[in-house]
Order: structure tokens, then C-alpha cells, then sequence
């Protein structure tokens, strides 16, 4: 049921009845009580999500880098790193990547090892099994071991920028992690290689072609693999450098 007031200017408003006695007291405590509690989970929900988001402003002090590290967002949030050294420049990008895309981080190295349903569950065990054949980690732990002295150090301080972001904040997580209940172990060279493995996985979407093509060859011969999976046409465009490249695409070729 409403009401209706008639203005001087003669326009119909529409108000809802005022609550009477007892009753209309108690909706009206209810009501908000209900609201102030609404207000409140939204409020702490914002908080949550704020902590975890990046430092952007003032000085962070951390052990590890050599001197002083300038860390400058563009408009739209790309950090641009000035160091002193390649070391520092290294650490800097650790904490920075830390920074914006830990949970990312920590998932892809989990993809890599297939430890994926530690986390999410026995739904995903068939995928971990698929990911642990293939062996990206352990393939990763073997390249450390090939690393030349100067791309081991360059992903030690990688590792220690990481490491240093995931020490100092432990209780500002981002909020995956929170929602999971779990804490992120430290940072290793091979989860930065790992990772690496992960993207050229991802975007190399032939792989199935090629396993196919090979149970092809083991029960048939290469002349019936090569009908059924033909070689790239020799006369089809092919980029060869990033001159001809650009050249395409300023449409001067």
C-alpha cells in the first residue's frame, strides 16, 4: 500500500507508509542492523582486496640489493626499473612481478609440477597427471644445473626480489591465496624456467598434431605420415628477421 501526496504544481509522488507502534520500531532496528552488517562485510571485503594490491608510492627498505632502486608506474602501471646494477635491476623485477602477479606466479609453477589439486582438489588430478609426464619441472631443475655463472646469478636475484616481497607480506596476500588457505613457499630459480616452459606450452597449440603424426609413423611409413600431415607449403609467406617484418606491417612490401 502507498500514499500520495498532490504537490502545489499538481504532480502525483509516490512515498511508502510510515511504520506504526511497536511493530514499525522493531522493523525499523532490524532493518538497520541488517544494513549496518552489509555495510560492514563490504567494507572488510574492500580491505582485503586493497591490501594485497601494490605499493606504488614511498620507500620500501629491503636487504638484499646493492644501492638504491627507483621504481617508477607509468599511466598504465608498467614499472620501469633504475638500478645501479644488473643484480639490483634483476632483484627489482623479482619484487615488482611479485607485486603484481604472485597468485599468477605461484599457479604456473603449480602447472609445471603438476600440483595443481594440492590446491583446488581431486578434480583436477588427471591434469596434474598429464603435466608431471611431461616433467616441465623437472626439466627446469635440469637447466639450472646448465646455467652459465651470469644467468645464475641474474635468476638468484631474481628469486631474492621475489622472496623479499613474499617475507614482508605474509599477512597481505594476495586474495586467491587467502580464499585457499594456503601460503606461497619460497621462490626458486627453476619455478622462474619452469614458468617459461608453461608459456611455450601454451603457445605451441600443434603438440597434438605431432603425437598424432608420430603414432602415425610407428604404424604406418613416412610417405603415409607425410599425406596425412603435409610439410608447410615451401611457397607460403615466411617472416625471417624483424626488418621484413615491419616492413609488412607499415605496408611499404
Amino acid at each position: 500500500m502507498t500514499t500520495e501526496q498532490i504537490s502545489s504544481g499538481g504532480t502525483c509522488v509516490a512515498t511508502p507508509p510510515r511504520p506504526h507502534g511497536r511493530l514499525g520500531r522493531r522493523m525499523a532496528l532490524v532493518l538497520g542492523i541488517i544494513f549496518f552488517l552489509l555495510a560492514d562485510v563490504a567494507g572488510g571485503a574492500t580491505l582485503l582486496v586493497r591490501s594485497a594490491l601494490p605499493q606504488t608510492t614511498g620507500t620500501v627498505h629491503l636487504a638484499g640489493p646493492h644501492g638504491a632502486i627507483t621504481v617508477t608506474r607509468d599511466g598504465y602501471g608498467v614499472p620501469h626499473i633504475a638500478a645501479s646494477d644488473a643484480h639490483d635491476t634483476f632483484f627489482a623485477q623479482g619484487y615488482v612481478t611479485a607485486q603484481d602477479r604472485l597468485w599468477q606466479m605461484e599457479f604456473n609453477r603449480r602447472v609445471a609440477a603438476g600440483r595443481l589439486a594440492e590446491i583446488l582438489g581431486p578434480s583436477v588430478i588427471e591434469a596434474d597427471k598429464v603435466l608431471r609426464t611431461l616433467g616441465l619441472a623437472r626439466s627446469a631443475a635440469a637447466d639450472v644445473a646448465r646455467l652459465t655463472p651470469a644467468l645464475h646469478a641474474e635468476l638468484d636475484a631474481y628469486s631474492a626480489g621475489v622472496n623479499a616481497f613474499l617475507n614482508g607480506h605474509q599477512n597481505a596476500l594476495p586474495l586467491e591465496f587467502r580464499l585457499l588457505g594456503f601460503t606461497p613457499t619460497p621462490w626458486h630459480d627453476e619455478d622462474s624456467i619452469a614458468y617459461g616452459k608453461v608459456v611455450a606450452l601454451s603457445l605451441d597449440d600443434t603438440w597434438y598434431i605431432k603425437l598424432a603424426r608420430f603414432a602415425v609413423l610407428a604404424k604406418t611409413d613416412a610417405k603415409t605420415a607425410a599425406a596425412l600431415f603435409p610439410a608447410y607449403p615451401a611457397d607460403n609467406p615466411t617472416l625471417t628477421d624483424g626488418t621484413g617484418l615491419a616492413q609488412v606491417a607499415m605496408g611499404t612490401e
